[in-house]
């Protein structure tokens, strides 16, 4: 045999199964507190992650409600201009009526004119012309 003996040989069989498990409760707690670092990590990276698309998220509602709010502003302008033309359309259909009423009336009154029998009374026409002419009309008398 050889004169040196392995310090491990020489240890009781009870001292090396003690140092065996405390040996193999350290590995275990090591990579247990590995196995928790590494979920911790990879945790944080999805929190980061989901963190990160909510800020996105709350960007892009704030660029749709500021297109909503100019949509909306857009949206009443537009109803202001159906109003006004409404108002314009209804003004324009009251003076359309009027001038119809007028011109039926004025259509009335030259059937009422041309239609009536004129008295027999010679007219001065020398007279007529300068009326005519008093007024801006020219006339030329018949002979």
């Amino acid at each position: 045999m050889s004169a040196t003996i392995h310090r491990w040989m020489g240890l009781s069989l009870r001292t090396r199964l003690t140092l065996s498990f405390v040996l193999l409760v350290i590995v275990l707690a090591l990579s247990a507190s590995a196995a928790a670092s590494a979920r911790r990590w990879l945790f944080s990276r999805q929190e980061a992650a989901i963190q990160q698309r909510v800020r996105e998220a709350d960007d892009r509602a704030r660029i749709a409600e500021g297109k909503a709010l100019i949509a909306e502003t857009v949206l009443r302008e537009k109803r202001e201009q159906l109003a006004q033309a409404t108002a314009r359309a209804e003004a324009a259909e009251a003076a359309l009526l009027a001038a119809r009423n007028v011109t039926v009336r004025v259509k009335g009154e030259y059937d009422q004119t041309r239609n009536r029998n004129l008295s027999a009374v010679p007219a001065d026409v020398a007279g007529l012309c300068a009326e005519l002419a008093r007024l801006g009309y020219g006339c030329a008398p018949v002979r």
